[in-house]
């Protein structure tokens, strides 16, 4: 991360991540209430979050109106420094969300940016991870209220369309996204999945279970029904692409 921001020529504050092997830090997070998914949050789950937390506490107390928050195993691409030179965040927007995940989600009506070609949406579906977003002084004080203790992981909370917090956040999504986490590239991810067999193949396997069977159609059901949804509002399904 030192190298790529300076080569970027970005002056950037780096901040101590709260450790998930810290015995003080996964006594807490045991004794957190059992997250939305039924589960208890893992300590490195609750480290990160408490994290981020730290960080929106610096932009509380400080005098800035916005922070953009990297996590340190993103990559850049070579135009996020003239992007971020200029003027452009929504004046209504709580979240910028400046990373691909490399999936497709659902947008709403495009807002061009001032430099370069990439253009900002507002976010109307889940797009997990949060490897590098900004976020503006009056959110960060409003989630620092609702998060003293969390029981779910941070992009669970954000950045999934089930969560209340979610519903309640103006959230923008930038694509093409100037920053993605190392490893979705390294692992060689746009080749794998759904892609790697076909629907026939999947169904007709002895290994398949019929559990997974039912999972796939739940899956399908719940995109037929976003995609009605997005329709009615006018919105679209994008891949978001990393460059």
């Amino acid at each position: 991360m030192v190298q790529q921001f300076s080569r970027a020529g970005l002056d950037v504050t780096f901040l101590p991540a709260i450790d998930g092997k810290n015995s003080a830090i996964a006594e807490e997070a045991a004794g957190v209430a059992v997250g939305s998914n039924g589960r208890r949050i893992g300590a490195g789950a609750y480290a990160c979050f408490q994290s981020h937390r730290t960080i929106w506490q610096c932009l509380v107390t400080g005098n800035d109106s916005h922070v953009l928050i990297f996590e340190d195993d993103m990559l850049l691409a070579e135009g996020l420094p003239t992007l971020l030179k200029a003027d452009w965040i929504p004046h209504d927007a709580d979240i910028v969300k400046l990373e691909a995940r490399l999936v497709r989600v659902q947008l709403g009506h495009k807002h061009d940016l001032p430099v370069g070609e990439r253009s900002l949406y507002r976010l109307h579906s889940s797009h997990f991870g949060t490897g590098c977003y900004i976020i503006s002084r009056g959110s960060a004080e409003r989630l620092l209220k609702l998060t003293s203790r969390p029981a779910d992981a941070i992009d669970e909370l954000i950045f999934d369309d089930r969560s209340d917090i979610f519903k309640s956040l103006a959230i923008y999504q930038m694509v093409p996204a100037p920053t993605i986490q190392g490893d979705r590239i390294q692992s060689g991810e746009i080749q794998t999945g759904w892609k790697a067999t076909s629907i026939e193949q999947r169904f007709t396997d002895d290994a398949i279970s019929e559990g997974n069977k039912k999972s796939f159609f739940d899956k399908v059901g719940r995109r037929l029904q976003a995609e009605v949804i997005a329709l009615s509002n006018g919105w679209h399904y994008r891949y978001v692409r990393f460059g």
